[in-house]
């Protein structure tokens, strides 16, 4: 038992354990997204080609469809008619993923504060499991590829990727103190980023061969990060005692009702209590807001490879090129730079841990508003890059704000406050696939700027958050951390151990 009071002690074993299943699951994603890519487009272009037998005179249709080791003529594919179905496809499966969080990420949320954050992590990854096991089915039967929309029912189990990240943001900040919270999420990051660095190079070589191999390789990824969730220690806070013992936490938990499933009117006033004091707060609805926004803009990246690859007519293969400078400017910056300035800030500055996070979300939030205004006035492949890795120096941005967020409020309500930012992280999703879907059609019908349009829709969304977190005013809580005087900081009730009043 550890007093969590003092906030000193940082538990390593579940720290280390989330940062290896991050490491897992950021290299099983990019291994398989591209390869994924290949094979919807494959699946789309040859039925494409076989509804139209006037332009499919010259085109050979491998017998074994899918399952070639090459598929199709990959130029054959890049007509706008076919792409259009592509951007349809994903836009479509981000908005249907989406919606299972954002129905459930309040329930989730409230249950990892009661029943403990192992439970939730577990269900979070069985439901993404089987999803995935759903999607791999359906490409290699060849039924409708529409039919892949259907996994979405089966993170209903957990509430998907949107709670894994937040059971996972709470494993750390229960685990870590105020003062090297940052530290740890930026080196979740970085895990997480690493491993996104590593799965595109392998993907492309593993490509060469058969796009399904890197496509099983993901998918066995996500199994073995699935199994690692059993081993993860239960890190729920129990009054003044850290019980770090497997299901510790969450067996003590006093305010835990009987039952795991929640009266449904017990986590609705939970969900309105958290939000009603966020919209009280300026400060917090500019965080949260500020934080939604970017996220709902950072879904564009999502196009990139695809847009490169048909704007500038390369193989798909050679455009995730993209997705590893993307992750070693990500890797640079979060095990690097944004330490070293957070430090600065800290030690030579003696910045306070609250001063130092919003001065880094203010710094960041330029890099990646400025790596989209290149985005969309590139006219060569090569200002991509050049995009591409200024916008990696705003990498810290998510992590200085939720460690931000995770200071400003009690322990008790981190999870419901870390759910309603995975909740913007889902919302964002939920509409920037449809939306960039449809502003990624238009463009590849338009010439000069006008091809950047999704682009463009994300530099304004950031250049709002810029400007907001220009209003942002922590000072009330910064003299309180200036004085040691943390245990009266702001709850996310609304209360706290000493009158607050002042608060701005």
């Amino acid at each position: 038992m550890f007093d969590v009071g003092s906030g000193t002690r940082t538990l390593w074993r579940p720290v280390l354990l989330v940062w290896l299943m991050l490491l897992i699951l950021g290299f099983g994603i990019m291994v398989a997204m591209v390869p994924q890519t290949r094979i919807y487009e494959d699946i789309i272009c040859r039925r494409y080609y076989m509804d139209h037998p006037e332009q499919s005179a010259a085109v050979a249709i491998p017998p074994d469809g899918a399952h070639s080791q090459q598929g199709l003529d990959e130029n054959l594919c890049k007509k706008p008619e076919i792409q259009d179905a592509v951007n349809e496809l994903f836009g479509w499966q981000t908005f249907f993923d989406g919606i299972p969080g954002l129905l459930l990420a309040m329930y989730y949320g409230s249950l990892a504060d009661t029943k403990g954050r192992r439970p939730v992590l577990i269900l979070s990854l069985v439901g993404q499991l089987l999803g995935a096991t759903w999607t791999l089915f359906v490409c290699w039967t060849e039924a409708e590829v529409r039919l892949i929309w259907l996994s979405s029912i089966f993170t209903c189990i957990g509430g998907g990727n949107t709670v894994f990240t937040a059971a996972a943001m709470m494993i750390l900040a229960d685990a870590t103190s105020d003062t090297s919270r940052t530290r740890i999420f930026f080196y979740a990051g970085t895990s997480l980023i690493l491993g996104q660095m590593l799965g595109p190079p392998v993907a492309a070589a593993l490509m060469a061969r058969n796009p399904w191999i890197p496509n099983i390789l993901g998918y066995i990824c996500m199994a073995m990060v699935t199994v690692m969730a059993f081993l993860m220690p239960e890190t729920l806070t129990t009054g003044n005692d850290y019980g770090i013992a497997n299901g510790q936490g969450a067996s003590s938990h006093n305010c835990a009702p009987s039952g795991v499933l929640q009266p449904l009117k017990s986590v609705v006033q939970h969900a309105v209590t958290t939000l009603s004091f966020v919209f009280r707060d300026r400060n917090l609805l500019l965080l949260v807001a500020s934080y939604f926004t970017v996220d709902f803009a950072r879904e564009t990246l999502a196009l990139l490879v695809r847009y490169v690859s048909t704007r500038f007519s390369i193989p798909l293969a050679q455009a995730s090129i993209l997705l590893s400078v993307n992750a070693s400017g990500q890797l640079i910056a979060s095990a690097v730079l944004l330490p070293l300035v957070d430090a600065i800030l800290a030690q030579r500055l003696r910045r306070s841990p609250s001063r130092k996070d919003l001065v880094m979300a203010r710094i960041t939030i330029v890099f990646v508003t400025l790596g989209f205004a290149i985005l969309v006035l590139a006219p060569k492949l090569v200002f991509i890059y050049i995009g591409v890795a200024i916008y990696t120096l705003g990498t810290g941005f998510q992590a200085s704000t939720k460690s931000l967020l995770g200071a400003m409020v009690d322990k008790a309500a981190l999870g419901t406050v870390f759910s309603t930012l995975s909740l913007m992280d889902t919302v964002g999703a939920l509409f920037a696939g449809p939306i960039d879907a449809l502003l990624m059609k238009h463009s590849l019908r338009m010439e000069g700027v006008w091809q950047g349009l999704p682009f463009m829709f994300a530099f304004f969304c950031c250049a709002a958050s810029t400007f907001a977190l220009a209003y942002v005013n922590i000072q009330h809580h910064d003299s309180l951390e200036e004085a040691g005087y943390d245990e009266q900081r702001p709850l996310i009730n609304g209360t706290s151990q000493s009158e607050d009043g002042q608060r701005t």
